[in-house]
């Protein structure tokens, strides 16, 4: 079943991908978290049957060249969790911003965040590298979750999320 979030999030998706100049694509993803809303442990909505389900708070994160940020990661639902992530050229070919290359425009991350019984919220950090070139566009990669074999939990529809690094002014 898809959630009201996820349809939303995909109309909105698709309008960015009809954006001809990079630089309001971009402007108008920045502004996604105002129409899907963070998700946050509080707000949460578990009716504690089934596994933990784990996602990125957000759809999308922003950082400056030259700068990190951090990503935070929540589990929704009782019972200690293992939850792998790496990052990702976007291979994006219509989107709102041009595609990041790994060691070239940030630094590629991956590891595993363990929750435990009580655990909400765990969070990593992903680096971009300054390259100063006054002259470019924004530029995206992506962090995605993924599960150890065996692992007791579901990935939320938030597994995938974009990091998008804005140039330098």
């Amino acid at each position: 079943m898809i959630s009201t979030r996820q349809s939303v999030f995909s109309q909105l998706l698709s309008v960015f991908r009809g954006f001809s100049m990079p630089g309001a694509a971009v402007t108008a993803l920045l502004c996604l978290p105002l129409f899907v809303g963070p998700m946050s442990a509080a707000n949460a909505q578990d009716d504690g049957d089934g596994p933990p389900e784990i996602s990125f708070t957000r759809a999308a994160y922003t950082m400056n060249e030259g700068a990190s940020a951090t990503i935070t990661v929540i589990k929704e639902g009782e019972g200690a969790v293992t939850v792998n992530y790496a990052s990702a050229d976007h291979n994006n070919t219509s989107g709102p911003a041009f595609d990041a290359t790994a060691n070239e425009d940030y630094v590629p991350v991956s590891g595993e965040l363990t929750f435990g019984h009580e655990d909400a919220t765990k969070t990593f950090t992903v680096q971009s590298n300054a390259d100063h070139d006054l002259d470019e566009e924004a530029e995206s990669f992506i962090v995605d979750l993924s599960l150890p074999p065996g692992e007791v939990a579901e990935l939320g529809i938030r597994r995938t999320a974009v990091v998008v690094i804005l140039p330098q002014l």
